[in-house]
This record gives structure tokens, sequence and C-alpha cells, in this order.
């Protein structure tokens, strides 16, 4: 005698499996493609490259529009030199525009 099995709990377990398979498939391809604009982004418009007997160079890997940015970098190093020490903030490089007051420094014993 034949018994009947409810394969319905079954497909439903196999439908999610397979949906839970889609989503992993889908979010790998994402990474991929992801990965493989990374790739083309660091395929850089300059290389650096030795010159006899004046060091390192950055020289074009292929044509540049006129006005293209080559590089961005923040800068390793800010300076405000000795000129224009009383007149440029040292944090931010704005003029200083504050009014030049006298300040009276006291210890905290009020002498």
């Amino acid at each position: 005698m034949a018994t009947l099995v409810d394969t319905t709990a079954a497909l439903e377990a196999t439908k999610l499996d397979d949906a839970a398979e889609l989503k992993r498939q889908r979010l790998r391809d994402k990474k991929r493609r992801q990965r493989q604009k990374q790739k083309e982004k660091k395929r850089s418009l300059t290389e650096r490259r030795d010159t006899p007997g004046k060091g390192q160079g950055l020289f074009a890997t292929q044509s540049l529009e006129e006005g293209a940015i080559v590089a961005r970098q923040p800068p390793a190093l800010s300076v405000v030199f000795d000129a224009h020490s009383q007149t440029v903030c040292g944090f931010c490089f704005k003029p200083d525009t504050t009014d030049k007051k006298t300040i009276k420094l006291v210890k905290r014993d009020g002498k």
C-alpha cells in the first residue's frame, strides 16, 4: 500500500533554499562588479618611473583631457611662514581678523 507524503513542506523548504542561494549569488555578483570597478579605477592615468639623472617622475599612461584631475591627495604638511605668522591662523590658514589685544596672564594665586 502506498503512503501519501506531504511534499508541500519539502517544496517550500527547497524554494526557500533556492531563494537564499539566489540572494547569495546576487550578492557575490554585486561584490565582483564592485571589485572590477575598483580595479578599473586603480588603472591609473599616470605611473611613476625613474628618469635617468633626475630621479622619479610622474608620467601619463594615456592621453589626458585638458583640465583633467590627475591626482588628489590631502597635504602631508602645512606651514605658516614667519612673515605671515601674525596675520594668518596656524590652524585653518584664514586671515586673522581679530582685534589685536594685549592679554595679561595671571597665575592662579593672583600674582
